[in-house]
């Protein structure tokens, strides 16, 4: 559905097991995107609110092999939460979800997506994507470009000991949110009203919000428990804000 006056969209399964036993099954959701490129620019990034990754399948041998543990997003010195650091195929699930979003964004186009999801119904997050030196392109796109996979289900992992089992007579269903963003440098926090980015700089603080809705809002930034920084900003889904303002004086990273 497309709520009304909303920039987003909800998707809402509904598996039923209209039989007298119980059926273990799995489900997906699965979005394929480059976010506004014609392929996956190095500076994509994947934002996965975890410290760790189960990898489900890689072509990378300096990677973990399957059904081990990586930490995340930097391993060995690497951050792969940039498309960049990736060199071929990596597919990987989150053993423990802790937020109930994930995203991504790409910094060449300033295109993001945030996908917003109840965690204790859906709790299968998956990441896939194709690295720069992966070696079957032409089985997948006709033009050489790659994409990369954001999954999301019931099912913990691909693995049958992790299928979803529904009993008898017996339903399941939830919904999520897909919401588009621009223009605000990254994600470090999501909900359906709005998407907030936010990074300290030589004693500056540089915050980028994008809304789902039109609406005019009062911003108020706070160190420490104390107001430093106060505007009125009229926002609509295609104009989001980016601000800056001086941190007080004595103020240290990190703050509260």
């Amino acid at each position: 559905t497309l709520p009304s006056e909303r920039a987003y969209f909800v998707l809402q399964p509904q598996l039923v097991n209209p039989t007298s036993q119980a059926i273990p099954c799995q489900f997906w959701i699965n979005a394929a995107l480059t976010l506004g490129s014609a392929s996956i620019p190095a500076d994509t990034e994947f934002i996965y609110p975890t410290d760790s990754m189960l990898v489900h399948s890689t072509g990378d041998k300096s990677l973990p092999a399957a059904r081990q543990i990586l930490s995340w997003p930097i391993y060995n010195g690497r951050d792969l939460s940039y498309y960049g650091n990736w060199h071929t195929w990596l597919g990987v699930f989150v053993p423990d979800v802790r937020q109930n979003y994930v995203g991504a964004y790409n910094h060449d186009t300033e295109l993001g997506i945030a996908r917003i999801f109840p965690p204790e119904i859906a709790q299968g997050l998956k990441l896939f994507a194709f690295g720069a030196d992966f070696p079957a392109c032409a089985e997948y796109c006709d033009d050489g470009s790659k994409y990369f996979e954001i999954w999301g289900g019931p099912c913990r992992t691909f693995w049958p000991e992790d299928d979803v089992v529904i009993g008898a007579g017996q339903s399941l269903s939830w919904s999520e949110a897909w919401v588009p963003f621009t223009a605000i440098g990254g994600l470090d926090k999501a909900t359906t009203e709005a998407i907030v980015k936010a990074t300290v700089q030589d004693g500056q603080v540089h915050l980028g919000i994008a809304v789902s809705k039109a609406q005019r809002l009062h911003l108020s930034l706070k160190w420490n428990g104390q107001i430093f920084h106060q505007q009125w900003t009229q926002l609509t889904p295609d104009t989001p804000i980016m601000t800056q303002a001086a941190l007080p004086d004595g103020a240290s990273t990190p703050g509260q």
